[in-house]
């Protein structure tokens, strides 16, 4: 994300939106992830199960900074 080695790509509407109401110290993401990875497919799981369901979750973790080594820093 920083520093951004490509040009920007344009804003969709929901991104202004946010960007708007969350002011200016907000920034816009956009992530992409590879046509390879498993689709979204969850399924609901027997009565008897009390788990979470089962599926394919993906987490993103977003770590503010002014530096592209701060994420070492936080790792250790």
């Amino acid at each position: 994300v920083y520093p951004s080695s490509k040009s920007p790509r344009p804003l969709t509407a929901l991104q202004q939106h946010l960007l708007k109401k969350l002011g200016p110290d907000a920034h816009a993401l956009t992530v992409s992830v590879s046509g390879h990875a498993p689709h979204s497919v969850g399924l609901k799981p027997a009565r008897a199960y009390g788990g979470s369901p089962l599926g394919v979750t993906y987490d993103l973790k977003v770590f503010p900074g002014n530096a592209t080594n701060l994420y070492n820093y936080l790792e250790n």
